[in-house]
């Protein structure tokens, strides 16, 4: 699987990168020669955008929660490997069937910002089974119906253009997770397979962008695989993300409609009311549109 483009470390790559994209259709972007949007159709993918990267954001860090309480390891469900990695597990692994967690997106790990151009707080709630091998108990596999609820109205800026999603608080999502886990008891090395299989209809977010708001609603689904290990104390990581979602906001009266479709990590089409882009590797997508399709 390749590795994950975390939106925001790329922010001083695009802001060096944006104006080799350019704006016809036609012109040469960045890896390769696709055709590009105007100005019009970028901003109306990034406000359309907004909620799916107030999904992806949250449903990482309800996920990174949810770890962390069966493991006792910071790690990220992300590529960034929040608070520094993870580190060899003196102890075996203990997933309950279920739990009630509380995530401030503002949290900081020995001066990383794990959630960074975010704010807020969720709820996190997991139930299912946890199945644990014996009489070792160095490994197992656990499967949760997951329920993130917004506790705050909880923002998400987007690092390039400057624009403000805000969730309203009570609002929630749900989605699947399925977690696989082993642990050597002899060398402490450890390895966590996560998959998350998200479904949403009309999950909304407001979006303040150049003095304007509007509120855009998103209908769909997006599959995330993640695979994190720690082998002779080096810490390492994969990802992977499919999805499919359609986009519609109202602006001065005119109701527009995009979907984005990610049948592989890095094939992403983008339709802006009708026109149809792509495909898009990972990195010229988000060069090119100037938002998160993670």
């Amino acid at each position: 699987m390749p590795p994950a483009l975390r939106w925001t470390t790329y922010v001083t790559t695009l802001a060096g990168l944006v104006a080799l994209a350019g704006c016809g259709s036609g012109d040469t972007a960045v890896g390769g020669s696709v055709s590009q949007p105007d100005t019009v159709q970028s901003a109306t993918v990034q406000k359309a955008a907004a909620p799916v990267d107030a999904i992806a954001i949250s449903s990482k860090a309800a996920l990174d929660a949810i770890i962390k309480s069966g493991t006792g390891q910071t790690v990220s469900t992300d590529d960034d490997g929040g608070g520094g990695g993870g580190q060899a597990a003196a102890t075996n692994f203990t997933f309950a069937n279920s739990g009630t967690l509380t995530v401030n997106l503002d949290t900081s790990v020995g001066g990383q910002d794990l959630y960074p151009n975010a704010s807020g707080s969720i709820q996190v709630v997991f139930n299912g089974s946890a199945v644990v091998s014996q009489p070792v108990g160095n490994n197992g596999n656990a499967g949760y119906d997951v329920t993130v609820t917004f506790l705050s109205a909880s923002t998400f800026r987007n690092p390039v253009t400057g624009a403000v999603a805000t969730v309203n608080a009570g609002s929630n999502y749900q989605f699947a997770a399925d977690i696989d886990w082993t642990r050597n008891t002899l060398t402490n090395d450890w390895s966590i397979t996560i998959s998350g299989q998200l479904g949403t209809t009309g999950f909304n977010a407001s979006v303040l962008d150049a003095g304007v708001t509007t509120t855009a609603a998103i209908t769909g689904n997006r599959r995330v695989t993640t695979r994190l290990a720690v082998t002779a104390g080096a810490f390492s990581f994969s990802h992977d993300v499919v999805a499919n979602w359609t986009g519609v906001f109202t602006q001065a009266g005119v109701t527009h409609t995009v979907l984005i479709d990610r049948p592989a990590f890095n094939t992403i089409f983008v339709t802006v009311d009708g026109t149809r882009f792509g495909p898009f590797t990972a990195f010229q997508a988000a060069v090119i549109w100037k938002c998160s399709f993670d």
